[in-house]
């Protein structure tokens, strides 16, 4: 397949301005009528109009119909040659939306019309310049029957509303320029909850969720945290909402979690949905953090969007860190950091390890929808985190305020972000820019040299940035690291003499550095990269007594966690490459009793503390491993802390049993992890115990991770209880996505079968990419040991999945074949198998640009 590729540095402004653009459109299932009339300034030569899929009708310039012979119609886009300088442009189209199954432009969802414009879905409902930098002020007018769209909706103010005959006529304008990607349109049967919102300079704004009438009660925590980032951008940012109106619409059938539209957000329902007796505590958590996302991005990715997609990240990482923040002020901020952390660890470090490693800021791509990546999202946030850990909390706000004031309606990019930096703080940062262009995770090494007899400790630390698929050679990084001081008795040491500094920021710029610190009476623990300063994996040896010291009294939450979590994985790493059980020390045991006795100040953080690593993270840090093996020794190590535990894991399971106070979630967290080490063994004593605490539990949290226990068991009760769950929820989508997670991620042996038959199932449809996420990617990403099953078949299977998604929707096969890209990480026999499947998929015919470019990728790795 010969693809396309884009390239940063191929980027050439657009050659006119497009003042105003009226859209009309006349919504019927099968043969939807749009009219596009565009009015151009300013242009200099040709003006081409991207167009996929599309039914041409007619095209005007200044209401003179267009010849063949005055454009030209490629498959797909129109370029018309030499317009007036000024002028109108009319395109009218029709379009499918039935038959559109790969949920990009305007589509059918249960019976409601709904749009996807990012990244480049406009281009598949009108002819039109569909690129990010290209603003402009949008009127829409949308027709439709009456009884079929009582609901109609847009981006901007609602100008008019009429009923015409059998017809509903609704019409919206947007104020504020934006380009062709923020554009939405939602209309069908659908209900709201609502209320007014006052914005801090007192403006009346009407915040509505549109969802179906049967969810509409399950919307108000949603409403909830709307309402709540709205005041917290107030707060932080002084960011005042612009509009008298937002709108959220939920749509079951959606290929992303939400998008950001200009006032009018479009959600994947499970993201709005939350009700007591079904929600889990972390559904609540995503809920929050989604609607607080997509809201800030009112500003930073829709009053200041991106100039091209190379910039992706300068909307995405820094709204990330904004609901990051949000997020951490809302609830527990070691909490909320920790898990931000094993997120970027487990999926990002391992994206920046394998064949689909690339920059924050790509250089080229051949589909821009397989750039929506962690890299991009959870790196890009880390990069703006370290900006404030270098600028200071301080510094970092008046440089976001300088830009956000400099840039308001501009398509900006990267370059403009961090110059705001420079400029508010009088800072150079020019070697920061590196972290944009340079791909992979950097390694730092730290050697620490103590001299006893002139009191004194030289930390010499190397920075290494490991090769990447074509950047070979790298530069160093501008690297920030917090580090404190630990002495024997666990207190904190005066970094700096006559100064009461207890924690120094050391910014490494060079190869190699070397930083002194004079008047230590003592060989210290090194409390270093506290609060995860930079995303790098540091390379350090301590002793036991050290390491024991930084468990039990680092002041840094995230550091405390992060020696201990290192610790686990240690024991895991060593027991899957080992036949014989590997011993646990003493002094760790030790730790981990602390933690449960001392658990009561907060259950939150000691269930973070005794979480052992997933598969995913034990495979991520082995250069070569064995899946079956991963897998055991994971539940060897839980199985052995519990022989040493057993009554202690008991105790605060029974405690937790009894708890009622605003801290239970943290409870019920803490109840799910040690019914994890209770469980390891996973013999009938274990069946019988995951049993009881799903019969006892009354929330979904337990009820949930019970029920996973036990499906991980080859027990008597699993049958029985997936029925019952499936005959309880039937009639709930998003519970039903539930009961396919828990089995496709069921660690039985042989458990393809039970995945094979899930997708014959009638609830189960191949166009709704939630569903497919929570069979296919479950089974895939979530389910090492058979997925990497030695006989194969977990990798024909997904391939051919792969080829078959691939025909109705590019975006979900693609994100399924992502599945392939730690294969180099394995052993030869399954490289070999998982080499012969991708090559199939690549030669397949008409295989999507999406798909092959990923295959393509990894095969070449």
């Amino acid at each position: 397949m010969n693809s396309k590729i884009i390239k940063q540095r191929d980027y050439k402004a657009p050659n006119f301005v497009l003042q105003t653009v009226n859209l009309d459109f006349i919504l019927r299932d099968n043969n939807t009528y749009v009219k596009n009339k565009m009015k151009f300034t300013n242009i200099i030569g040709n003006i081409c109009l991207d167009g996929i899929d599309l039914e041409l009708i007619s095209i005007s310039l200044n209401k003179k119909i267009l010849k063949p012979k005055e454009y030209i119609k490629k498959e797909k886009e129109i370029v018309i040659f030499s317009p007036p300088k000024n002028c109108t442009i009319e395109v009218i189209t029709n379009i499918n939306p039935i038959q559109n199954s790969r949920l990009e432009g305007l589509y059918i969802s249960d019976e409601i019309f709904v749009t996807q414009c990012e990244a480049q879905g406009f281009r598949r409902i009108t002819y039109f310049p569909d690129r990010p930098d290209v603003l402009s002020i949008y009127t829409v007018k949308v027709i439709g029957d009456k009884k079929q769209f009582p609901v109609i909706l847009s981006n901007g103010n609602l100008i008019s509303k009429k009923v015409i005959k059998n017809n509903l006529e609704v019409t919206w304008k947007d104020p504020f320029p934006k380009p062709s990607y923020l554009f939405a349109l939602v209309a069908g049967k659908l209900s709201k909850t609502n209320r007014k919102f006052f914005t801090q300079s007192n403006k009346p704004v009407d915040l509505n969720i549109w969802i179906r009438k049967e969810d509409k009660s399950k919307v108000i925590f949603a409403l909830d945290s709307l309402e709540k980032a709205m005041k917290w951008d107030e707060k932080k940012y002084n960011l005042e909402y612009d509009l008298n109106i937002f709108n959220i619409a939920a749509i079951n059938n959606f290929n992303m979690g939400a998008m950001e539209n200009k006032s009018l957000n479009i959600f994947n329902s499970k993201y709005l949905i939350a009700d007591k007796k079904t929600s889990t505590d972390n559904e609540y958590d995503f809920i929050e953090t989604i609607v607080a996302h997509e809201y800030f991005h009112n500003w930073t990715g829709n009053r200041i969007t991106c100039r091209d997609w190379f910039q992706l990240s300068l909307k995405e990482g820094l709204t990330v860190y904004r609901d990051q923040e949000f997020s951490s002020d809302m609830g527990s901020r070691a909490v909320k950091r920790i898990k931000d952390v094993r997120l970027l660890r487990t999926i990002q470090f391992a994206e920046d390890s394998g064949p689909l490693a690339h920059p924050v800021r790509p250089k080229y791509y051949a589909e821009i929808n397989n750039f929506y990546t962690a890299t991009v999202y959870n790196k890009g946030a880390e990069l703006i985190r370290m900006l404030e850990n270098i600028l200071s909390e301080r510094g970092f706000l008046k440089g976001f305020k300088y830009y956000i004031k400099k840039y308001d309606g501009i398509a900006a990019t990267c370059e403009n972000f961090i110059s705001s930096m420079e400029k508010s703080n009088n800072i150079d940062l020019r070697q920061f820019y590196l972290w944009y262009s340079q791909a992979g995770t950097p390694e730092v090494k730290i050697e620490p040299i103590y001299n006893k007899k002139e009191k004194k400790l030289d930390i010499k630390i190397i920075q290494n940035i490991p090769s990447t698929p074509k950047q070979t050679t790298k530069k160093p990084m501008m690297i920030p690291l917090k580090l404190s001081l630990l002495g024997e008795n666990g207190n904190f040491l005066n970094l700096y003499k006559n100064k009461t500094h207890k924690e120094s920021l050391l910014i490494l710029k060079r190869k190699s550095q070397k930083f002194t610190f004079n008047n230590i009476l003592s060989d210290p623990a090194i409390s270093i990269n506290r609060g995860f300063t930079s995303p790098v994996k540091v390379n350090l040896k301590q002793s036991e007594k050290k390491l024991k010291l930084l468990m039990m009294y680092d002041n840094d939450p995230f550091k405390k966690w992060d020696e201990i979590n290192k610790y686990f994985l240690h024991l895991c790493l060593k027991q899957s490459k080992d036949k014989k059980e590997v011993k646990i020390n003493n002094f760790f045991i030790k730790v981990i009793k602390n933690i449960l006795e001392n658990c009561n100040h907060d259950p939150a953080f000691a269930a973070e503390l005794l979480s052992v690593p997933s598969e995913n993270e034990i495979a991520e840090n082995s250069k070569i491993y064995n899946p079956e093996n991963v897998y055991e020794a994971r539940n060897i190590i839980l199985r052995n802390i519990n022989l040493c535990l057993k009554r202690d894991f008991n105790k605060i399971l029974n405690e937790c049993y009894l708890k009622k106070n605003a801290s239970l979630r943290g409870w019920r967290a803490l109840h799910n992890v040690c019914l994890d080490y209770l469980t390891a063994k996973k013999d009938k004593n274990a069946e019988e115990l995951a049993l009881k605490a799903y019969n006892s539990s009354n929330n979904m949290t337990i009820k949930l991770y019970s029920l996973s226990c036990i499906c991980n068991m080859k027990g008597k009760y699993k049958n029985r209880l997936i029925s019952e769950f499936y005959q309880q929820y039937k009639e709930q989508p998003i519970m039903i996505e539930k009961w396919f997670q828990i089995q496709a991620s069921a660690k039985t042996k042989n458990n393809l079968h039970i995945v094979k038959r899930l997708i014959k199932l009638a609830v189960f449809d191949y166009k709704n990419a939630n569903k497919v996420r929570a069979v296919l990617t479950t089974f895939a990403k979530n389910n090492s040991i058979n997925f990497h099953n030695i006989s194969g078949n977990g990798y024909k299977f997904i391939a051919d999945q792969i080829m078959h998604i691939d025909t109705i929707n590019p975006s979900s096969a693609s994100g399924l074949a992502s599945s392939f890209s730690s294969w180099k990480n394995l052993d030869k026999s399954r490289q070999k198998i998982i080499k012969e499947n991708l090559i199939r998929i690549s030669e397949k015919k008409d295989l999507s640009t999406n798909t092959f470019e990923i295959i393509d990728n990894i095969i070449k790795s």
